[in-house]
């Protein structure tokens, strides 16, 4: 068996993207369809809750699992705070939208993720590189 001596300090450096920003906070009111669109667009792609001003000015709290903006009328599905049954609204029927939620991903992002998971390799590399050495491997 041949072995050679590696050098650890040339490890692969890694080009991690900056985080997005969140959305926790945030609130938009649609002037017109394409807002709308928009804005129900990054409601469904938000992790957290939010509150949902409908035409008629009711307001409710809830977490929007499906959206379907190719449908005869354009609708999204949502569970509402509080209610066991999912409700399901039209587009023309939100007025406003607020990223009243918790945002459940902020400060887990990829970015973290991959910085982890480099530390816990490189741990990793220096165990069994000590444990070859011990054996007269290197």
């Amino acid at each position: 068996m041949k072995t050679s001596k590696t050098d650890m300090s040339n490890a692969a450096t890694f080009a991690i993207p900056e985080d997005l920003p969140t959305m926790e906070g945030m609130a938009f009111t649609f002037a017109n369809d394409s807002d709308r669109f928009e804005g129900i667009d990054k409601a469904f792609d938000y992790r957290g809750d939010v509150t949902l001003t409908l035409a008629d000015g009711t307001t409710l709290t809830a977490f929007i699992f499906n959206r379907e903006a190719d449908a005869k009328p354009p609708r999204i599905s949502v569970f509402v705070k509080g209610e066991e049954a999912p409700r399901y609204f039209t587009y023309a029927e939100i007025n406003a939208i607020a990223f009243s939620g918790k945002d459940p991903a902020n400060g887990k992002s990829w970015r973290n993720w991959v910085a982890k998971k480099h530390e816990e390799r490189k741990a990793e590399a220096d165990s069994l590189k000590q444990e070859l050495e011990e054996r007269g491997y290197l």
